[in-house]
């Protein structure tokens, strides 16, 4: 299965969640959401590399996420500047952003070095439109600015705070 091929199927199986052809039943059911969230990340653990970038300034989750996802092509960064240099030099297929950087909480998303304003700057330049993005913030406001604002504009993408991964 090729890169975007996956991608496709990823894509249909968050807007089955998100959209059930049974109606709304499972919507907000936090267990169906894990569930299908624990099943897109082990089939990107299985699937051939991939381009993943992830905008995260903790440490212990950067350990995480690069066991997790150890056989793919990871670009790691914890500020939005020098992840932009990298989506103008690389096709990504994955994000996994987070909202608040520089070790700082509760950050108001106008401030430059937000995960806001990263995909605000990609939405708005057109990249990356056939990508899925996960957002894992912590910070719920923050997080629902960064969906919706990708949502609003096409977008793929769901929200899913780190402490509910399972790895």
């Amino acid at each position: 299965m090729t890169n975007i091929e996956w991608l496709e199927l990823a894509k249909k199986r968050i807007h089955n969640f998100l959209y059930p052809p049974f109606g709304n039943a499972n919507k907000h059911d936090l267990e169906y959401s894990i569930k299908i969230i624990n099943e897109v990340i082990a089939e990107l653990k299985l699937k051939t590399k991939m381009n993943v970038l992830i905008l995260e300034d903790n440490p212990q989750r950067i350990k995480v996420m690069k066991e997790l996802f150890k056989n793919h092509i990871l670009f790691i960064f914890d500020n939005v500047k020098d992840a932009k240099k990298i989506v103008q030099e690389h096709d990504i297929d994955c994000f996994y952003l987070d909202h608040d950087l520089d070790g700082e909480t509760w950050v108001d998303s106008k401030e430059e070095n937000t995960g806001y304003q990263f995909v605000k700057w990609l939405v708005d330049n057109q990249y990356c439109k056939n990508s899925l993005f996960y957002i894992h913030s912590m910070n719920i406001i923050g997080a629902n600015r960064m969906l919706n604002y990708l949502k609003d504009n096409g977008y793929d993408g769901i929200c899913y705070p780190f402490h509910l991964w399972k790895t």
